[in-house]
């Protein structure tokens, strides 16, 4: 009787694994909806053509340094930041994901996204910022790929990228 039971919670568990592991590893990039990126405000948000209009959205995961706060000024690296996102992906169209089933806001009342590239494979955008040395991981709550980020953060920072070119370790 315990082995029948054992086996069956075994079949069950290995039915729906894959689908908790996809759950748990973040929205698939070529299942998501696209959308246009009308313009890149800085390095970390960026203006999409959603079907209720145009609204700002924040990369989760992800902060560069400023260039339009308005009490903090340009921030050194900034227009680099901004620049290299903008290169990426203003005026593209890009595939949107979120942290969960719904979108999340921030204090700005910015939309909480995740930004893929379409290619093969395609490009995840908020990593690829990390990647590059363009920002750092931006922790305001819990996300998916955390470990994933401050990995691809420090990997940039040993190798001197961007804006830890000039920075001592």
């Amino acid at each position: 009787m315990r082995l029948r039971r054992l086996i069956s919670n075994l079949e069950l568990f290995l039915a729906f694994a894959p689908l908790a592991l996809v759950y748990m590893a973040g929205p698939i990039p070529g299942t998501l909806p696209l959308y246009h990126c009308v313009y890149v405000v800085d390095g970390d948000t960026i203006v999409l053509r959603l079907p209720e209009g145009e609204r700002h959205c924040r990369l989760i995961g992800v902060d560069t340094p400023e260039t339009v706060h308005p009490n903090k000024g340009v921030e050194r690296f900034g227009k680099e930041a901004s620049a290299f996102l903008k290169g990426l992906i203003e005026g593209k169209n890009v595939r949107i994901g979120y942290e969960g089933r719904r979108p999340t806001y921030d204090k700005y009342r910015r939309r909480l996204v995740y930004v893929y590239l379409d290619g093969s494979p395609p490009l995840f955008v908020n990593r690829e910022i990390l990647a590059r040395g363009y920002g750092h991981l931006f922790v305001s709550r819990p996300f998916a790929f955390k470990e994933d980020f401050r990995a691809a953060e420090d990997r940039a920072r040993r190798a001197g990228l961007g804006m830890w070119a000039s920075v001592t370790n």
